[in-house]
């Protein structure tokens, strides 16, 4: 869906509305709206494995440098919390290189798209490290983009329910032991807490992975057309440009206002000095 770039561009009007269809406008909006919410799920993910509360939260949130420090951060507060491995692992997997960073790059190149090919869907994106890139907007890569998009949120927001429940177990581990410093036989409360969400957290674990096998059995992404396809594809173009300017030329060719036909029951509207007299056969 994003490759470096290879040149070769038809002409364009410039105009956004006219060189780009509604549905690819609705569907490049939709991705960068799916991406949004599912950016605001790693951030409560921080702030729950942090707890943190009113405008500390905020903060900090703003003040860490890019998505990918809030994803290390992220797996770390996990670990932190004492997640068991396979959390750990699914959680890797959503906000990895495979997961939503990829998925980052690829709607970062969509938003920042221009000069769009408006035969192939294929335009240039953003340059990165003095390398022109492009992205391919066709309705299949925009509607691959949106669904993984979708799914990668779920996933999160499974992550940020086992934050929580992560951080009661901590919380109940504390207090056990500040009971247990003071008293005997008081830790059953927390015992019976700490079961309650560690049961909570393998149902939401189930949720999890059925989540992640839905995504990872999407059809893959479509790769950008061949050579000869996009050879094919401008030559079909320039025919069809080709056959509108030879058909708008012999229409201007044509009279601009063709003589009317007379009824038969109406009477010739000329007067008769003008009209062909009749030979005399006197």
């Amino acid at each position: 869906m994003k490759r470096q770039a290879r040149g070769g561009r038809t002409p364009r009007t410039g105009d956004i509305r006219k060189d780009y269809s509604e549905k690819q406008l609705a569907k490049i909006g939709a991705v960068a709206l799916a991406y949004n919410e599912a950016e605001i799920q790693i951030d409560a993910l921080i702030h729950l494995a942090f707890n943190l509360t009113g405008p500390d939260a905020l903060e900090l949130l703003s003040r860490i440098n890019g998505v990918d420090g809030k994803i290390e951060i992220a797996k770390s507060a996990l670990s932190e919390l004492g997640a068991t491995p396979e959390i750990q692992t699914l959680v890797s997997n959503s906000l990895g290189k495979n997961g939503f960073q990829l998925l980052k790059q690829y709607r970062d190149a969509v938003i920042h798209a221009r000069d769009l090919d408006t035969v192939s869907g294929i335009a240039t994106t953003a340059v990165k490290r003095g390398v022109l890139y492009e992205v391919l907007l066709s309705d299949a890569a925009l509607n691959g983009l949106y669904d993984r998009l979708v799914i990668i949120k779920d996933e999160l927001v499974e992550a940020t329910i086992i934050a929580t429940r992560l951080v009661t177990i901590k919380s109940m581990n504390r207090l056990k032991r500040q009971l247990t410093d003071l008293l005997s036989h008081t830790h059953e409360l927390p015992d019976r807490t700490k079961a309650k969400s560690e049961q909570a957290i393998q149902a939401v674990l189930s949720r999890y992975r059925e989540h992640q096998t839905r995504r990872l059995s999407l059809p893959p992404l479509p790769e950008f057309p061949t050579e000869s396809e996009l050879r094919q594809a401008h030559l079909q173009w320039l025919t069809s440009q080709q056959r509108g300017q030879s058909l708008l030329i012999s229409q201007r060719q044509q009279p601009p206002h063709p003589q009317p036909m007379m009824h038969p029951g109406v009477q010739d509207p000329l007067p008769t000095s003008v009209r062909e007299k009749k030979p005399d056969n006197r």
